[in-house]
């Protein structure tokens, strides 16, 4: 029996910031955004993009409705950082698992099929960890061979996520068409059951100086 096998079927609840309004996340995330920007020698900058996506995010934090949070848009305009901002608030938390204290998981697509390839058994670790957050979705290959088989990990990872509607975050410069294309109807439509999704449609901070 797997770790999440062994919990009720919803999980992500058990895993929560104990925010008492959406206004307290707010406030918090945005503090964890400007020290993230900070630790990386940018310039803070509070667009009117930037304000929509912190309410949409902190509300998320606050009620959580669903298990899943998906960062979605061009490249370089803030979701990595907000992803990083989010699991550092995470690690404030007392989060116990099997008498063990845990927090996010963070792991970049492509090193998802390299982990796959090379260790099985961390593959089906990182599939059952209470909290995962996968940046770049998108850049892997959806295909791997390995032992004369082909599979799909990255799908096997977000379905078995999804079975057990784990705390799943997720960065990715797809557009939903293209989340389909490569992945299917299913983990797209599971993607809108499961996930928040949140718009980043600003340009670039890697234009100049910020995120």
């Amino acid at each position: 029996m797997t770790l999440l096998a062994s919990r009720k079927r919803t999980t992500a609840s058990l895993y929560k910031l104990p925010f008492d309004s959406a206004k307290a996340a707010m406030l918090a995330l945005n503090r964890a955004v400007y020290a993230e920007v900070a630790s990386r020698g940018g310039e803070f900058r509070q667009s009117k993009e930037y304000l929509v996506q912190l309410r949409q995010i902190g509300e998320w934090l606050y009620s959580q409705k669903k298990p899943g949070l998906l960062l979605a848009g061009k490249v370089g305009n803030g979701k990595t950082t907000f992803l990083d901002a989010i699991i550092n608030l995470y690690s404030l938390g007392e989060f116990i698992d099997h008498g063990v204290r845990t927090g996010f998981r963070r792991i970049d697509a492509i090193a998802i099929t390299d982990m796959y390839r090379a260790d099985t058994a961390g593959f089906q670790t990182l599939k059952d960890h209470p909290m995962v957050a996968i940046d770049d979705l998108g850049l892997e290959s959806v295909e791997v061979q390995s032992w004369g088989n082909v599979t799909s990990p990255v799908i096997d990872l977000l379905s078995h996520r999804y079975q057990w509607q784990a705390l799943t975050i997720v960065t990715t410069n797809l557009p939903p068409a293209e989340i389909e294309k490569r992945y299917g109807l299913r983990i797209r439509d599971r993607f809108r059951e499961m996930m928040e999704r949140v718009e980043f449609k600003n340009e670039s901070y890697r234009k100049g100086t910020g995120k």
